[in-house]
């Protein structure tokens, strides 16, 4: 089957006509949203923890922002390419179930760091082992549901990142108050083992109970074409463009609003985790459900109906967020900041749907991982480092304020991802 081919499901039974019972499917949705507990949960707990490493360990903000977004997002997004190569050939609950055991470990490893040089080694593994549980995950949601139902599924699945994020700020805030920052780490690395058996123990793998299906996911296609031939898909390259800079404004929005409050307001871990959490984790599952559910409704009647939603909501958020940024008063602050921080969770439910629905069958866990890689290695990469960067630059005129005028990329970020979603938009209408 090359990239060509029909992306319809396969006729041997597998796809979205894969039996499952109702029950069967809450089971599994609930495996998968608590895959991205763990993931979220993992890959943030740094933003909460930020200050107290600082003040301990002597780092700047630039290298803080480099082990919230360059470090991370350079190995978790040059792994997923494999990953997600390894995924269409091979048995995607063990690849997933693997990688969810290894990064928590490797999170667990961070309480122990040293300096910047271990923290920085500790959280390439983390980022290595979360690199194989999304395009697996993504692959058999495309498998158990059928196109008009999979930005709903995703959008299921990714609840899981803000009540991780919100699990990130409130008990990692607390932990680190009363325990200290390394008990933090390895504490929140326990989840992820229990899901990783959760995994094994739930998700079936439609492959093993088809020789047909592995016939048809069987290729000698190289790894550059097929890559090649995803990007070439009507409306691929704009969707991804518009992802990565939606990622660089969501990123930068957790890794950065935590020191924000800490530093500009003179919050304690404790607190800002309490007040922040609610309001980043509420928000976030409300944007991202919203995301995925009008997603889903659009596109019954527009072709393009998941990208037109993730592209209209950071158009709202720009100027809430950076009255937000520049408002001197905490809690006004807050009050300005909570809306955007619910239209900056819109777009990923819709938009690795779309990606799915615009990929052949046999290539989705590659294209899930292509749609990661670009995310991640840009919009995460770049995100909380440049912000990190700019705020270090601007220190010399403005002190710790310098922090409020480098957060102005995120409104920027969002208006450049809604430009680029528009022009995905009209490829899909015009497909």
């Amino acid at each position: 089957m090359t990239i060509s081919d029909r992306n319809d499901e396969p006729a041997s039974g597998t796809g979205a006509n894969f039996p499952l019972s109702p029950v069967r499917r809450a089971l599994v949705l609930s495996v998968f949203m608590g895959l991205m507990v763990v993931n979220l949960l993992d890959r943030q707990i740094v933003a909460i923890l930020a200050e107290p490493m600082r003040l301990e360990l002597g780092l700047s903000d630039s290298q803080i922002g480099i082990l919230s977004g360059l470090v991370f997002a350079i190995f978790y997004s040059t792994f997923a390419l494999p990953i997600g190569r390894l995924a269409d050939r091979y048995d995607r609950v063990y690849i997933l179930s693997a990688a969810a055991a290894g990064w928590s470990l490797m999170t667990a490893a961070c309480g122990l760091a040293g300096n910047f040089i271990h923290l920085a080694l500790a959280r390439i593994g983390v980022a290595v082992g979360e690199a194989g549980g999304v395009p697996p995950a993504h692959s058999l949601i495309s498998d158990y549901f059928p196109p008009e139902r999979r930005a709903r599924a995703i959008a299921i699945m990714q609840l899981g990142a803000p009540i991780g994020v919100f699990l990130a700020l409130v008990a990692g805030g607390w932990i680190a108050e009363n325990y200290g920052w390394r008990n933090a780490f390895i504490i929140v690395a326990i989840p992820g083992l229990f899901v990783a058996i959760a995994a094994l123990l739930v998700l079936p793998e439609p492959r093993r109970h088809s020789i047909a299906a592995k016939a048809t996911y069987a290729t000698d296609e190289t790894f550059v074409r097929a890559l090649l031939g995803l990007l070439a898909l009507k409306g691929m390259k704009p969707i991804l463009a518009g992802g990565v800079f939606a990622a660089f404004a969501v990123y930068s929005v957790v890794a950065w609003l935590p020191v924000f409050f800490q530093r500009i307001f003179e919050w304690s871990p404790g607190e800002t985790g309490a007040i922040l959490g609610p309001v980043i984790g509420v928000a976030g599952l409300i944007g991202t459900w919203a995301g995925g559910a009008i997603g889903d409704r659009w596109r019954q009647n527009d072709k393009g109906g998941q990208v037109r939603i993730a592209m209209l909501a950071p158009l709202f958020a720009a100027p809430l967020f950076a009255a937000g940024a520049l408002m001197p008063v905490d809690m006004v602050a807050l009050a300005l900041l909570a809306l955007p921080c619910l239209f900056y969770a819109v777009f990923q439910a819709p938009l690795a749907a779309a990606v799915q629905n615009i990929a052949p069958a046999a290539r989705r866990a590659l294209a899930s991982s292509l749609f990661i890689f670009s995310l991640n290695f840009l919009g995460l990469g770049l995100g909380p480092t440049s912000v990190g960067f700019l705020s270090d630059f601007l220190h010399t005129s403005y002190g710790d304020d310098s922090l409020r005028y480098a957060l102005l990329l995120v409104p920027a970020a969002g208006l450049a991802s809604a430009a680029f979603l528009w022009l995905g938009y009209r490829a899909l209408r015009q497909a």
